[in-house]
């Protein structure tokens, strides 16, 4: 589970450095839904993150806004780490 960051649901939403509300099941990058299990309120052996093989190259910037707000999806994962 090294170098996964857990959101939790009971936290409140988070808004970004421009006010922007970052929903947390939603993919930052895509706007598409991110099946993050965790956010859904589910156990964390069920998030495709955990079978993740590859280490996806995210920008420091992104990082910083959404650590511990918003998951990216699987899909962009991959992209990402191509």
């Amino acid at each position: 589970m090294k170098d996964v960051e857990i959101y939790s649901p009971n936290q409140a939403l988070a808004a970004d450095q421009q006010g922007t509300i970052i929903e947390p099941l939603v993919c930052p990058v895509c706007q598409q839904v991110n099946q993050c299990a965790v956010s859904a309120g589910q156990p964390i052996e069920d998030c495709w993150c955990l079978s993740a093989s590859a280490k996806a190259v995210i920008s420091d910037k992104l990082r910083t806004e959404l650590k511990g707000k918003a998951c990216v999806c699987q899909s962009c994962y991959q992209k990402l780490s191509q």
